[in-house]
């Protein structure tokens, strides 16, 4: 589990119990609100997405491969949507600045793909796209366990 993961987990959670008039309901809309708001206050935060390249390559069809960037592409563009989804629920609209591993095989259709979402107001909107680049992994925080 990521540190931020438990920094928001105990924010949320502390004082809680099962015995709470309000119950679960509240302590899960809480605990997405001390979410929300631990994200707002981080800079950088990473996110990731794994495949199995064996079955990527065995059912994903080759021109679809081609047109994500490989399985490096997928696991982007699949970062996007599963942040999209959290945004729509936590009602978080803040854009977001992405921050790419530079130099991996697929990087160009990655950045072909936030170009394309950037150009449209829907997508960008969507996507919370503020814009995109590609750093050196060293310079990226590192997930903890």
């Amino acid at each position: 589990m990521s540190l931020a993961l438990r920094q928001c987990i105990a924010l949320t959670w502390k004082g809680f119990t099962v015995n709470s008039r309000d119950g679960v309901g509240l302590a899960v809309s809480n605990f997405y609100r001390g979410c929300s708001q631990l994200f707002a206050n981080t800079p950088l935060f990473p996110i990731g997405s794994a495949v199995i390249k064996e079955h990527f390559y065995k059912i994903i069809p080759k021109h679809v491969q081609e047109q994500f960037g490989g399985v490096y592409g997928w696991c982007a563009q699949d970062c996007l949507v599963a942040t999209t989804v959290w945004y729509k629920r936590n009602s978080y609209r803040n854009p977001v600045q992405w921050v790419f591993e530079a130099g991996t095989i697929g990087h160009g259709q990655v950045d072909e793909m936030c170009t394309e979402f950037y150009k449209g107001d829907k997508d960008r909107s969507r996507y919370l796209i503020k814009g995109w680049s590609f750093q050196d992994k060293r310079v990226l925080p590192p997930p903890s366990s």
